[in-house]
């Protein structure tokens, strides 16, 4: 009783962000076994080290695959690393970038640039462009492989806010650069926004629709703050097709069972050892994924837990009333009519753990971030490290902290088995 089949299914979002595109290499499957992925760029980059909704979703997907990763965000950076040069020079920022990803120890670098040199206009795109390739190289020379993004288009939001249509008009020009750098280095490309597709938009029909005022700034409670940056929720939103550009998958849960024909297929997961009668049912199935985590209610707070649940479909059972236990909890009970025509069956647990899972995911993101850039760096290793420099031999203690908490994170995301029992009550 292993037959199983693969079904994949797109779920639909209510508010659609533009669907990420692979481009260049596309061929090539983009995440490999047991890689570590480094997340490399600018304040879209940070941010998510907070959200962490991507890396939820690709952790649940491709739990097979054993992903760690590393965020390296830092707001306002541009491709030279220009923003991590804190008290230095430009040369010194790049520099403190090549050590940035030294540490990390990728195998896999995705890189977000492009969104601050568009501001330099025409005159910097040759500059940018061997900006970009000397990067690449830089990761290569690391036997890394380079997933360049394409930034997305900064979208109108109405009166308040500048009208981006010139801005968009310099940003083509190095989506474009992006590009042709990933086809000159055989690098692959995830492109963020689909001319002529669905793009980011305010919902209702007045400009102000959708914004909430806190202090004095109107801030939109939607999908991004400015047209150019994500809110929680369009980190939320835009995760799942992101996600599936960078190869993962979210699967719908479909269980047939024949009793007379002696067949049980999943659209998911591998069916283990099964018992087929007329009056109870009893599988295994390994291989559930978690359920997305909830959206955000606004601002970044956040529902905890989420739910998923089974299709379950069961011919030949004798008439009457049956109980489904899941891992020991009566989750329903159903007759053999309904149980022919099919019912949902919530599955226990699998909501607690993926709000657990993304909990782990901040919370290791947290950690790295001290690792890598602490806050009291002037005091620990500039130039008045004479004062606080003995302290600097705690910051490598964060690396076995970190390294604890991918083993948590990959416990959690596993593909764990569940035990079903379908039994007939009976009367009392």
């Amino acid at each position: 009783m292993r037959t199983h089949s693969r079904l994949s299914f797109l779920a639909a979002i209510a508010i659609m962000l533009a669907l990420p595109q692979r481009g260049t290499a596309e061929a090539q499957q983009l995440l490999q076994p047991g890689d570590r992925v480094v997340l490399l760029g600018g304040t879209f980059i940070e941010r998510m080290q907070t959200h962490g909704y991507l890396e939820t979703e690709l952790a649940s997907q491709l739990a097979h695959l054993n992903l760690t990763f590393r965020n390296l965000g830092w707001s306002g950076d541009n491709v030279q690393g220009e923003s991590r040069a804190v008290f230095g020079g430009i040369d010194d920022g790049f520099a403190r970038l090549i050590r940035d990803l030294t540490l990390s120890a990728p195998s896999v670098v995705i890189v977000h640039y492009g969104v601050v040199e568009a501001r330099a206009g025409p005159e910097g795109l040759k500059a940018f462009r061997k900006q970009l390739l000397r990067l690449v190289a830089v990761i290569k020379n690391l036997n890394a492989r380079v997933i360049l993004l394409a930034p997305r288009p900064q979208v109108a939001l109405g009166p308040r806010f500048p009208d981006p249509a010139q801005f968009n008009k310099l940003l083509d020009l190095y989506r474009h650069a992006i590009k042709t750098v990933a086809e000159s280095s055989n690098s692959s490309l995830v492109d963020l926004d689909v001319p002529g597709g669905t793009r980011l938009k305010l919902t209702g029909s007045r400009p102000s629709a959708g914004r909430a005022r806190q202090a004095r700034t109107p801030f939109p409670i939607g999908l991004s703050a400015d047209g150019l940056q994500l809110t929680a929720m369009g980190y939320w939103s835009q995760a799942p097709e992101l996600a599936r550009a960078l190869g993962g998958e979210q699967t719908r849960l479909l269980v047939r069972v024949a009793v007379e024909g002696e067949s049980i297929t999943s659209s998911a997961g591998k069916i283990g050892e099964a018992t087929l009668n007329t009056d109870q049912v009893s599988f295994s199935l390994q291989g559930i994924q978690l359920p997305r985590p909830l959206p955000p209610k606004a601002f970044g707070s956040v529902v905890a837990g989420a739910s998923r649940s089974l299709s379950l479909l069961v011919k030949d059972l004798a008439p009457g009333k049956y109980e489904i236990v899941v891992d020991g909890l009566v989750v329903g009970s159903y007759s053999a009519r309904l149980l022919t025509e099919g019912v949902e069956v919530p599955l226990p647990g699998v909501g607690t753990r993926i709000s657990e899972l993304r909990d782990r995911i901040a919370l290791k993101n947290e950690y790295f971030f001290h690792r890598y850039r602490p806050q009291n760096e002037t005091y620990l290793f500039l130039f008045r490290k004479h004062e606080q420099g003995n302290n600097a031999v705690e910051i490598p203690m964060f690396d076995p902290l970190v390294e604890a908490l991918d083993s948590e994170i990959h416990r959690l995301a596993s593909l764990h088995l569940h035990e079903f029992v379908i039994r007939r009550r009976l009367p009392r």
